[in-house]
């Protein structure tokens, strides 16, 4: 569901029962500063307050760090939260269903989200009862405290074949909501009386939870002989399991913190990680790993440390990895487990401190690959090294930064012992490096950044000026493609408030800037002269752009008459601008 299937009359209900001010108090400590609220930002390390919270519009801005928006955009930035989570979120919150579109669907999931965590109350107090003793024994054994236990919420699916099924029939839960989610099948034994039997038997259960905390589906290990030795809920309305992470809801706030993430393949490799210390370990649930979990890490840290089984398909996972997170522009790095063993065995066995050692040590993305590459090659045999230098030079080309990729390839030079000069030379063949650069041009030119300044400080200001006088201009007066952007989006739109104008802005990721202008103390400044001023400024631009185009068409040879007729068009209208006192929008 996208937030143009969500009832805007069902969020602006939601808004209108928050307060801002009780919901960034829960993350900063805030004074009261004139109209506004002002503290130290959160999204960025400072020691003196430049975050403003401006409760009755329900805005908040850093003049530090530029973030800024509504209250919605406030906790999908700080949890990392999509738009839709943060509704689910406020939807309980205020106990306002948000939009009015798949009501049937929507009540439904949370009707299975309900199912799903009393189940896994009913696997956890298993684990803990009597019943639970040699699970409990199996995990104490592998060295889990009662507290890490508790905080994944860890539990047990009995060895026989209708113990959920039974604590369904007496705690009146549907067998079809149990059947939605996997959790039972329907029994085809004549023999028994059951009408269904449990998926999970005999298996630790481990609850996989999303990143608003709700539980999604179940992992599950045998601690027999039963094969396969791991269960997973199958893809339901709630779980698709290339869209979660294990533990991520668990470690969200230590990757936010520690500004990195640790990616392991399985449940106990978290638990075991998180026991020792490394509390922003998430798992990518045994599967590939795909772009729609990228997106979720995305949300907390761009840096990754991938930690994988060191076996052959361990490495043929990370190579996979890697290859869909290069195009979310993560730090990588790679620290594999050696001696095939798993993230878990061997914190058993070489312990917390030789494990750090390890991340320490891991290898830069780029490194690990033509490690791996180098692998396939005897690089004493000259066609063998040759195929390698070729393969390395194709490697090297995908880098898209000129400073890294040329201390990769002198690196790579030294360290297999290839010619710098001829790599380099094979290198710009690829790039073909003769091709021409493409030219920026900002509006406003960047080598007045005083002037592009001084005019951005009156753009903002007219634009205040005009929504809270709900007047409108031409976007032609702006300079800054932001400003001229938010105007003629004020221009095209039907709009009564500030919220219905943020509404329209945020699709255009431009809430931060209309939060930055709002956010501004009341400005004392005469309308008439502001617009007069950038409507000279306006114009003094577009004589600027035309005078280059006249140069150039007189350069070619061609007739330059139409543009000097509009150049001294608008030399007549800056000339007016200029000479008119009273000049008036």
């Amino acid at each position: 569901m996208t937030k143009d299937n969500i009832s805007g009359s069902g969020v602006n209900e939601i808004k209108s029962k928050i307060s801002a001010l009780d919901i960034v108090s829960k993350y900063v400590s805030l004074t009261k500063s004139g109209e506004r609220y002002r503290g130290l930002c959160p999204f960025h390390q400072e020691k003196t307050p430049s975050f403003y919270l401006d409760d009755g519009n329900g805005l908040y801005y850093c003049f530090g760090c530029q973030a800024g928006g509504d209250i919605i955009k406030f906790l999908m930035d700080i949890e990392g939260w999509t738009f839709i989570e943060t509704m689910r979120y406020l939807s309980k919150e205020t106990g306002v269903p948000f939009g009015v579109d798949n009501t049937r669907e929507r009540s439904e999931k949370e009707r299975l989200y309900s199912v799903n965590q009393r189940v896994a109350d009913y696997y956890m107090a298993t684990l803990r009862g009597r019943n639970g003793k040699q699970a409990m024994s199996y995990l104490n054994n592998r060295g889990f405290s009662k507290e890490i236990i508790n905080t994944f919420a860890v539990g047990y699916a009995l060895p026989n074949w209708e113990g959920l099924c039974s604590f369904a029939k007496s705690n009146q839960i549907n067998s079809a909501d149990l059947q939605k989610l996997g959790l039972i099948a329907k029994s085809n034994n004549p023999q028994t009386n059951q009408s269904f039997y449990d998926k999970f038997r005999n298996r630790i259960i481990f609850p996989i939870r999303d990143v608003l905390g709700s539980v999604v589906g179940f992992g599950a290990r045998t601690i027999g002989s039963d094969e396969p030795k791991y269960l997973n809920s199958p893809e339901t309305m709630l779980y698709h399991k290339g869209s979660s992470l294990y533990g991520i809801y668990e470690a969200r706030n230590a990757i936010k913190n520690q500004d990195c993430v640790i990616l392991l393949e399985g449940y106990l490799d978290v638990l075991a990680l998180c026991q020792a210390g490394f509390n922003n370990s998430i798992a990518s649930l045994g599967t590939a790993f795909t772009k729609e979990q990228a997106n979720i890490i995305k949300r907390y840290t761009s840096n990754v440390i991938i930690c994988y089984d060191g076996d052959s398909a361990g490495v043929e996972a990370v190579i996979k990895a890697i290859g869909v997170m290069k195009n979310f522009d993560f730090s990588l790095k790679i620290a594999l487990i050696p001696n095939g063993l798993d993230p878990d065995d061997y914190l058993m066995k070489f312990g917390k401190e030789s494990f750090k050692e390890l991340l320490d040590k891991a290898m830069d993305s780029m490194d690990f690959i033509i490690h791996q590459l180098s692998l396939r090659y005897d690089l004493e045999n000259r066609d063998d090294k040759f195929k390698f230098a070729t393969n390395l030079v194709k490697m090297l080309a995908k880098v898209e930064n000129r400073i890294e990729q040329e201390g990769y390839l002198r690196s790579y030079a030294e360290q297999y012992k290839l010619d710098k000069n001829a790599l380099e030379f094979e290198l710009n063949k690829v790039l073909n490096l003769n091709s021409r650069d493409e030219i920026s041009i900002n509006r406003v030119e960047s080598n007045d950044l005083g002037l592009r300044d001084i005019i951005a400080a009156q753009e903002k200001k007219l634009l205040k000026i005009l929504i809270d006088s709900k007047k409108t201009v031409s976007d032609d007066i702006f300079a800054i493609p932001e400003h001229k952007k938010i105007c003629k989006i004020m221009n095209s739109h039907s709009w009564e408030s500030l919220s219905d104008i943020m509404d329209s802005v945020k699709k255009h990721k431009l809430d931060s800037t209309l939060a930055s202008i709002m956010i501004n103390e009341s400005f004392e400044e005469n309308e008439v002269k502001l617009f007069r001023q950038l409507s000279i400024l306006s114009k003094e631009r577009r004589l600027r752009t035309i005078r280059r185009k006249i140069s150039e068409t007189v350069r070619v040879g061609e007739d330059p008459t139409d543009l000097l007729q509009e150049f001294r068009e608008l030399e007549r209208e800056r000339a007016q601008l200029y000479g008119n006192k009273d000049f008036s929008s």
